[in-house]
C-alpha cells in the first residue's frame, strides 16, 4: 500500500469502498433563467431526444434520462442560445446558498468557467454588480464565453490572484463566493492525477495554504454583517473543515447552518480528524458524499462576518481608481447606436437607459444603474457590437436579447435550408438588399447568430458545432 492509498483510507475511511465504486452520476443541465424558464426548457428537450426530470430541492436543476441522444447537450442549439447551461447539481449548491438577491454586490473569487457565476446572475435577476475574477488569462476565455451566453449586463470580469485581489478593491462586497481550486478528491474520475500529484511532491498538497488565503482576502473584501460560501469538490479534511478551523479561530467570522434542501443528503462536517479537535462550528459546514447524492463529492460551508478584521490582517489603504461609463447621450455611442439602428432596426430608444463602454472596435452594454466601476477591470457587461468596417456588427448575445425588435436584414431559416447550414455551416441564400452580416432566426427558437453572406451563400462557421433536431418546428 502507497502513501497515497494511506492517505484514502484516512479520508474515507470504511467508506472507501463506496466511493471508489459508486455509479456515476447523471447529467444535469440547469436553466438559465435569464433566457427561459423550466417549463419551456422541458418541453422543448424532446426534441433532441432527451427526457428531463426536475430536481425537487434545485428548481432550477433538471436531470437528463437519455433516450436517443446524438450529442452532448452541450451541442444543442439552445445550449448556445444560452436557454441553459451544463452543470453538475453539487457545483449549483454553493451558488444557491450564497442567496445572492437582485441589486447586491457581489464577488466571484475564482470564476472561471462560470456555471457558479452565471447562476449568480440568474439568482440576481442580472440586476447590481456581480464581479467575476479569474487568475488565468486562458481561463478568462471560457469565462467569457460563458458569461456572454448568459444574458446578463452586470458581470465585471476581473483578472487577478485572488490571494492578492484584496489589495485592489475596497470592502464593498454583500456576498463572496469563494469556490477555491482543489484536488478534486470528491470526482473519483480525479484520483489518478491526485495519486500522480501526490506522488511526485511526496506530500499531500499545499493547497490548503492557498484556500486559506482566499478566504482571508474574502473576509477583507466583506463587508460587516456579509455572507461568504466556501465550497470545494474535495472531500479531504485538510481542504475543508481544517481550512475552516484556522479561519474561525482567526478572523472575526461566524458559521450559518444551512437550510435542508430535498432530494440531497447533507451530511454534517467533521470536528475531529486523525486525534485532532478542530473548531466546533466545522459541523456546521455540509458535506455532499457521492454514494447517497446525484452528484460528485462537494463542501460547502456559509460565513458570515462579524467584525472588522484586527490590524494585522487588514487591507492595505487604497484609494481604488474609478471608470466612469457611458451614457446613450454620449456622442460616441449615439454614432454606433445610429448606425445599428440602420442596419438592423433596433430603435435608439431600446438603448436610452443603458450604459456603455468602449474598447477598441467594441461596445458593451451594461444595466443602468452601473454609472462607474472601479478599474483595473478586465471586462464589463455584455459585448453590443463589433466594428466591421463602416458596419457595427451585432453580436450573439445582443441579437438573442432583442431578436424581437431586429426588424432589418433577418433571415428566417427553415426546412431544407435549416438542415444544411446545421449539417455543413453554409446554405444558399437569396436577399433583396445587400448586407453581409444577416441575422439569423430559427424558427420556434429565435434569433440566435449574425451569419455572414457573400451575395450568394450564407455561413454560421458554428453552425456544424451546434445541433439543430431534425423536423425542429418549436
Amino acid at each position: 500500500m502507497t502513501l497515497f492509498d494511506d492517505f484514502l483510507l484516512t479520508t474515507f475511511s470504511d467508506e472507501l469502498e463506496r466511493f471508489l465504486n459508486h455509479p456515476q452520476p447523471p447529467p444535469f443541465i440547469r436553466c438559465n433563467t435569464l433566457k427561459s424558464n423550466v417549463e419551456d426548457l422541458r418541453a422543448v428537450l424532446p426534441h433532441y431526444g432527451v427526457e428531463a426530470v426536475r430536481h425537487p430541492g434545485v428548481g432550477v436543476a433538471l436531470e437528463l434520462r437519455e433516450q436517443r441522444l446524438a450529442t452532448e447537450a452541450t451541442g444543442f442549439v439552445h445550449h448556445f442560445a444560452g436557454a441553459f447551461v451544463k452543470q453538475s447539481l453539487g457545483s449549483m449548491l454553493p451558488p444557491l446558498l450564497l442567496d445572492a438577491q437582485p441589486g447586491e454586490k457581489v464577488l466571484d473569487m475564482c470564476a472561471s468557467p462560470g456555471s457558479k457565476t452565471t447562476q449568480l446572475a440568474a439568482m440576481m435577476n442580472g440586476d447590481g454588480e456581480l464581479w467575476a475574477n479569474e487568475v488565468s488569462g486562458v481561463r478568462m476565455n471560457a469565462l467569457a464565453a460563458r458569461v456572454d451566453a448568459s444574458g446578463a449586463m452586470n458581470i465585471i470580469m476581473q483578472q487577478s490572484d485572488g490571494q492578492r485581489l484584496a489589495n485592489l478593491c475596497p470592502d464593498i462586497f454583500d456576498r463572496i463566493l469563494v469556490d477555491a481550486p482543489c484536488t478534486g478528491l470528491g470526482d473519483r474520475d480525479n484520483l489518478r492525477h491526485a495519486r500522480a500529484r501526490f506522488e511526485r511532491a511526496g506530500r499531500f498538497s499545499s493547497l490548503p495554504d492557498v484556500q486559506y488565503s482566499l478566504l482571508l482576502n474574502a473576509m477583507k473584501m466583506l463587508r460587516v454583517g456579509g455572507r461568504a460560501v466556501y465550497s470545494t469538490c474535495s472531500l479531504t479534511v485538510e481542504e475543508n473543515e481544517a481550512v475552516l478551523d484556522l479561519v474561525l479561530r482567526r478572523l472575526p467570522v461566524r458559521m450559518v447552518e444551512p437550510p435542508d434542501i430535498e432530494g440531497l443528503v447533507l451530511r454534517p462536517g467533521r470536528p475531529h480528524h486523525q486525534g485532532r479537535v478542530l473548531h466546533p462550528d466545522v459541523a456546521l459546514a455540509r458535506r455532499i458524499v457521492p454514494w447517497e447524492n446525484p452528484s460528485e463529492g462537494f463542501f460547502v460551508a456559509i460565513l458570515e462576518k462579524t467584525d472588522e478584521l484586527r490590524e494585522r490582517h487588514a487591507r492595505a489603504s487604497l484609494e481604488p481608481r474609478v471608470e466612469a461609463t457611458l451614457g446613450a447621450e454620449d456622442e460616441r455611442v449615439g454614432a454606433i447606436l445610429a448606425n445599428i439602428e440602420l442596419n438592423y432596426g433596433l430603435p435608439g430608444e431600446l438603448f436610452a437607459d443603458l450604459r456603455f463602454i468602449l474598447r477598441n472596435d467594441s461596445i458593451m452594454v451594461l444595466n443602468p444603474g452601473l454609472k462607474e466601476l472601479w478599474g483595473g477591470f478586465f471586462r464589463a457587461g455584455s459585448p453590443l457590437a463589433k466594428r466591421r468596417g463602416s458596419i457595427w456588427r451585432l453580436s450573439h448575445s445582443a441579437i438573442q436579447r432583442w431578436s424581437s425588435r431586429c426588424t432589418k436584414h433577418v433571415v428566417h431559416l427553415r426546412g431544407a435550408q435549416l438542415e444544411e447550414l446545421a449539417r455543413t455551416g453554409e446554405c444558399d441564400l437569396k436577399l433583396d438588399e445587400w448586407f453581409p452580416y444577416p441575422v439569423l432566426w430559427i424558427e420556434g427558437l429565435g434569433a440566435v447568430a449574425s451569419g455572414m453572406w457573400d451575395g450568394e451563400r450564407l455561413r454560421w462557421k458554428r453552425a456544424r458545432a451546434y445541433w439543430v433536431p431534425e423536423g425542429w418546428v418549436g
